[in-house]
């Protein structure tokens, strides 16, 4: 009778044991307190024992039995969305099961590249399918040069109430520039708007109060730092030229030089030339450097923090010229002559 009672207590505390390991991995388990996000992207038409192994992996969950049978159970299998999500280690399945299931959570992840512009940045979300470019466009204003010259165009959305940095930006001109490149997640109903704010968010976390200050000592207005750090992203690609093509275009642009640079011309055509036609030099528009003096009236691209920094702390040289070879590296001339003698033996 005693053997009895052990193997009935032994049995309670088996399948005791055993709810209370089911409840707990379904429903009370908890991430650790400061637990790194985890990102988890759901691929169309991937199965469920993809999922659950890939969530196992990434210590989402740590039962993938249990997982599975949760889903099919409350028919949660056949709802899965489509795109990227955000979790943590050590989720209850049924958290990360509602998670998975809602649309409104579901993202698309999408990398703005340093030195696109508006134009590839709608491009890229239509790319994503999840929006039409012209849609983006239009919204925060693109090609810019255009908003200014036609007051029958409706003008791009002013977000300058929101965020203060956009105050001294002309208000027809669109957010070229501002728009900080950098790994988003969207919702993957984000309207147009919605994207364009939280890239509007980053920008002003980026450009710090530190930085403001600077600018402010400097006397200059943050859209000229944002429109010459532009022109520093399309002009040197790497971070050792850039301070020191800052301080040049800054010299030419203080004295009444022409900036004389393709990448504003080529903003124009839209082409990404490396030396431009003698014709496009003679394009009547404000954003050509070879015909007007000046800064250019706004961005030519959404330039990098690098850029952004080199603009405002310019490395001083005695340098007038620069031109970038066919590889991207960028050489310095102190005299015109020297300068046509690099064109010469690099760009020929």
């Amino acid at each position: 009778m005693l053997k009895i009672k052990i193997v009935i207590l032994f049995l309670f505390i088996s399948i005791a044991s055993v709810w209370g390991y089911v409840n707990y991995q379904t429903y009370w388990m908890k991430p650790s307190a400061g637990a790194q996000d985890v990102s988890i992207e759901i691929k169309e038409g991937e199965s469920v024992a993809q999922l659950a192994n890939e969530l196992k992996q990434a210590e989402v969950i740590k039962n993938i039995w249990l997982f599975k049978r949760y889903l099919a159970k409350n028919g949660m299998d056949k709802k899965l969305q489509v795109g990227t999500f955000v979790m943590k280690p050590n989720m209850n399945i049924k958290s990360v099961a509602l998670i998975l299931n809602d649309p409104h959570i579901a993202s698309t992840k999408v990398l703005f590249k340093e030195g696109e512009t508006v134009k590839d940045y709608g491009d890229e979300l239509e790319k994503s399918d999840l929006m039409r470019s012209a849609e983006f466009q239009g919204l925060v204003g693109y090609p810019a040069v255009n908003y200014c010259l036609n007051e029958s165009l409706d003008k791009p959305k002013d977000f300058s109430d929101e965020f203060d940095f956009l105050l001294d930006k002309p208000k027809c001109l669109g957010l070229e520039g501002y728009l900080f490149p950098d790994t988003y997640f969207f919702a993957n109903d984000a309207p147009a708007e919605v994207v364009a704010r939280k890239m509007l968010e980053n920008f002003g976390v980026k450009l710090d109060s530190g930085l403001r200050a600077e600018i402010a000592r400097q006397n200059k207005t943050i859209h000229e730092i944002i429109t010459m750090a532009s022109l520093i992203e399309a002009e040197a690609r790497e971070e050792s030229d850039r301070a020191l093509v800052s301080d040049v275009l800054w010299r030419r642009n203080s004295v009444g030089m022409g900036l004389e640079l393709d990448s504003t011309v080529n903003y124009l055509t839209g082409n990404s030339k490396p030396s431009i036609s003698f014709t496009e030099k003679e394009i009547n528009s404000l954003y050509n450097t070879y015909k007007y003096r000046g800064l250019p009236p706004g961005p030519i691209n959404n330039p990098s923090l690098s850029a952004i920094k080199a603009a405002i702390y310019p490395e001083k040289n005695d340098y007038w010229f620069f031109l970038a070879d066919k590889e991207g590296k960028v050489h310095f001339g102190k005299t015109l002559e020297e300068h046509n003698q690099l064109k010469y033996k690099y760009l020929k």
